[in-house]
C-alpha cells in the first residue's frame, strides 16, 4: 500500500493506504466494509438495491461489483434536471440535486456517499431527502470530514437569500470529477450531525470507530485541527 497523499506537512491515512487490488483509499474501505458489514452475506448485499452519490469514481465502480443494482449520479450545475442525464467524457451520467432526489419515496435499501454533505449548502434538506428514498429497514452509509472534539459543526461558508456564498474561514475546495476547479466546503461536522440525522427521521444515527492495522484502517497522528480517527456514519430507517 501507499501511505497517500499529504495533509500539510503530514501524511493523510485517511486519504492514503490504498489498496493496489481495488483502488481504495482507506476512508473508502472502511466504508465499504461497513455496507457489506450491514448486509450480511455476499448474496445478501448483491440483492440490496443501492443510490450511491457519485458516478464517475472508483467507489461506484467497486461497489457495483459486488451489488446487483447500482444507481450512482454526479452534480452537474444549476441547470441540469434531476434524473436525466448527459454524456460527461466517456460516460453518460445522471444527474441527481441532492436536496431535491428525482426518486420516488423508499427506492433504495443502501443510500451511500463517501464526503459528500460538506459541500451541500442546505445539508438539512439533503439529509431529508436521503432519508426519504431510504427504505424502511435500510440504511445509509457515508463519510463526511468530522471533528471529534465539537459537538457543533464548523461553519466555514455559506449561501445567502440572494444567492451570494459568505466565507467564514478560508475557503477549501476538495476535488470533483466533473469540476477541475473542486468543490468548495461548506462546513466540517460536530457531533450534532447525529442529532440531525435523528431529526430528519431517522430511527438511529450512530458513529463507528474502526482502527485496525491489520486492515490498514489508521489515523494520520497530524495536528489536532486534522486529526481524524477512522470513522464511518451508519443512519437506519426503523423497519415500520
Amino acid at each position: 500500500m501507499s501511505a497517500g497523499v499529504w495533509l500539510g506537512e503530514n501524511v493523510n491515512l485517511r486519504e492514503g493506504l490504498v489498496c493496489p487490488a481495488c483502488g481504495l483509499s482507506s476512508r473508502l474501505r472502511l466504508l465499504f466494509k461497513a455496507v457489506e458489514e450491514f448486509a450480511g452475506t455476499s448474496a445478501d448485499l448483491r440483492r440490496k438495491r443501492t443510490y450511491v452519490a457519485e458516478r464517475l469514481t472508483t467507489f461506484h465502480d467497486r461497489l457495483a461489483d459486488r451489488i446487483g443494482e447500482v444507481v450512482g449520479s454526479e452534480y452537474l450545475g444549476a441547470d441540469a434536471v434531476p434524473g436525466q442525464s448527459r454524456r460527461v467524457g466517456l460516460h453518460v451520467v445522471r444527474h441527481e440535486d441532492l436536496c431535491r432526489l428525482s426518486f420516488p419515496d423508499e427506492a433504495f435499501d443502501l443510500v451511500v456517499h463517501a464526503d459528500v454533505l460538506e459541500h451541500v449548502p442546505d445539508f438539512r434538506r439533503a439529509f431529508a431527502e436521503l432519508r426519504r428514498v431510504t427504505r424502511r429497514g435500510g440504511g445509509m452509509f457515508f463519510s463526511v470530514p468530522f471533528l471529534q472534539d465539537r459537538s457543533e459543526d464548523e461553519v466555514r461558508a455559506s449561501v445567502q437569500s440572494d444567492g451570494s456564498i459568505v466565507h467564514h474561514l478560508p475557503a477549501v475546495y476538495h476535488g470533483n470529477p466533473v469540476d477541475p476547479k473542486g468543490a468548495l466546503a461548506y462546513r466540517t461536522y460536530g457531533w450534532s450531525l447525529l442529532d440531525t440525522l435523528r431529526g430528519v427521521g431517522f430511527s438511529t444515527a450512530e458513529v463507528g470507530v474502526l482502527a485496525d492495522l491489520d486492515l490498514g484502517f489508521a489515523s494520520s497522528n497530524s495536528p489536532a485541527e486534522d486529526f481524524m480517527e477512522p470513522v464511518v456514519f451508519r443512519a437506519l430507517r426503523a423497519p415500520d
